[in-house]
């Protein structure tokens, strides 16, 4: 990974650190959003009562 992706990860957590929550960007799955921050699908659909799989650009999940 070179400096400006971990910049941009440290920028990210801290973002979730102190708002628990993110906001879906392009590209994102509710799969990938999961690994990035070391959570599970079924954790982030019980937190944001989802029932499926599909998030939306904009939309904001509760992460912890």
């Amino acid at each position: 990974m070179n400096k400006n992706n971990n910049s941009q990860e440290l920028k990210d957590n801290a973002d979730v650190a102190v708002n628990n929550t993110y906001i879906v960007e392009q590209g994102d799955t509710l799969y990938s959003i999961s690994k990035k921050y070391h959570t599970t699908v079924e954790a982030l659909q019980a937190l944001n009562n989802l029932n499926d799989t599909t998030v939306s650009i904009g939309q904001e999940l509760i992460i912890k």
